[in-house]
């Protein structure tokens, strides 16, 4: 393969090419099969980012905040002299039910104001890491490594030197059960840091690992829903980080 055709792999999987460049890949395509696998790895990849990219906070949401916003009445203040505002009344059942109900109107607007602020600041994250994962896909010295597990799952490593920065892509691995999580390390020679744990079940996603630095393994190991500070079980799967070194 080429290095000039590798290095157009991400941009091309990204329709980020020109016309020439397009032609010139479709070529190499029809006779490398090492890189046709890795575009169709990469495919998939950007496919997961769609996902992310084209998912906006829940309508919804916003909209029952406004329309709580809308029904709550703003009653005015009472009237009366100062002296009669003043004055200790006893407080009648019906207006304790009132204030109560009142209060639980704007506790309910609240909440879901709150709600609606950090799915919106959820998004905004996810959105992005997208493009961050789409940077690294698409620059010039992006190096992809492929690796397996016994039954069949699949990890890949898309990494950037200039961004010190990784998507790994991991599908199809075992299922697991909602007490486990499968977690990612960048090992080096002082040992494995963790990388990022996926969500506790899940056995496909894809993740923006950084601070490559002096790492040169990714593995994945199956750990208790949350992750662990260290491996605790042998690791499912093992890529060499791909350097120009």
């Amino acid at each position: 393969m080429s290095t000039q055709n590798h290095t157009l792999i991400g941009a091309y999987v990204l329709n980020a090419v020109d016309e020439d460049e397009r032609t010139q890949m479709e070529r190499h395509l029809a006779e490398c099969p090492e890189c046709v696998q890795e575009v169709r790895e990469m495919e998939e990849t950007v496919a997961r980012l769609a996902d992310i990219t084209v998912t906006d906070p829940p309508r919804q949401l916003r909209d029952r905040v406004l329309e709580q916003v809308r029904r709550t009445r703003q009653e005015p203040p009472p009237a009366g002299s100062p002296q009669e505002i003043l004055r200790p009344r006893r407080i009648r059942p019906w207006r304790t039910i009132a204030l109560a109900t009142a209060l639980s109107v704007v506790m309910a607007i609240a909440g879901g104001a709150i709600a609606y602020v950090f799915a919106q600041q959820q998004f905004t994250t996810e959105r992005q890491e997208a493009d961050q994962m789409a940077a690294i896909l698409a620059a010039g010295d992006a190096e992809a490594a492929h690796g397996s597990t016994a039954e069949g799952g699949r990890v890949t490593v898309i990494y950037s030197p200039s961004h010190d920065q990784a998507v790994v892509s991991v599908s199809e691995l075992a299922p697991v059960s909602e007490d486990r999580s499968y977690q990612l390390w960048l090992i080096d020679d002082q040992g494995p840091v963790s990388a990022g744990v996926m969500p506790a079940g899940h056995n496909s996603a894809s993740m923006l690992v950084g601070d490559i630095q002096d790492a040169t393994i990714l593995a994945v190991t199956n750990e208790p829903a949350g992750g662990s500070e260290a491996p605790t079980t042998t690791p499912l799967a093992d890529v060499e980080i791909p350097t120009d070194t």
